[in-house]
């Protein structure tokens, strides 16, 4: 039964786990691919309401009650975004926020944290922990929705940007490669040159030397035994 719950909560076609190692391939926004948000509320009928304006925006929803849950996966389907309440049992928003900060798949997920608490100290907290944006309660659709789709489109923008440095990076490296060969080549050139010049200057003594060795040889040949 708990098992069927579990999958009752991840919504969307299929919701198959992601591999984490294939997350960097396959950046959020790209063509084909669905961004995917995680919730994270204990009351239900916020994550509904949550849900139901998000799928609106074309996002798949994964559902968690807790913030030990919503660890878990997070982990486990590597979100495009995620939404969290302040209070929650088992691990509260800020407690999640950090230990996702400290996790290398999910360093960089943007993190709206859904709070009733619209202190200066909580906010510190919040921002010092990693939190990206704040919803405080309570709040309207249309804001829900701006800052959800611009969390969203910077950071494919920002896994666009990732891929042309990478490619940026590689290219270079591959100028510097031909660079090195170029410069190995001219020095192997130069070499050859070089040592053409030095069998040159040294062939011209040793055929001077051998016409002469063999101008005494045939003059000595003439000579009398006694005078050679």
């Amino acid at each position: 039964i708990e098992a069927l719950n579990h999958k009752a909560r991840i919504h969307g076609a299929g919701a198959m786990p992601v591999d984490p190692g294939q997350s960097e391939a396959m950046p959020a926004g790209a063509p084909g691919k669905v961004e995917r948000v995680l919730i994270a509320d204990d009351e239900r009928g916020l994550r509904w309401f949550l849900r139901g304006e998000l799928e609106d925006l074309g996002c798949e929803i994964i559902e968690a009650r807790d913030g030990l849950e919503a660890w878990e996966l997070a982990r486990q389907y590597m979100p495009n975004l995620i939404v969290t309440d302040y209070m929650m049992p088992e691990m509260d928003g800020i407690t999640l926020t950090r230990k996702l900060r400290e996790h290398e798949g999910m360093a960089q997920c943007p993190i709206v944290l859904v709070t009733a608490r619209a202190d200066d100290a909580t906010r510190i907290e919040a921002l010092q922990a990693g939190v990206t944006d704040f919803l405080t309660k309570p709040f309207t659709v249309s804001e829900l929705r701006v800052r959800v789709r611009n969390l969203l489109d910077g950071q494919r923008y920002q896994s666009e940007l990732d891929v042309r440095n990478r490619e940026l990076a590689e290219a270079l490296e591959e100028i510097r490669e031909n660079e090195a060969r170029l410069v190995q080549a001219e020095k192997l050139s130069s070499l050859g040159r070089m040592s053409a010049g030095i069998v040159h200057e040294v062939n011209n003594p040793l055929n001077y030397a051998k016409t002469a060795i063999h101008a005494l040889k045939m003059y000595t040949d003439d000579l009398p035994d006694e005078e050679r």
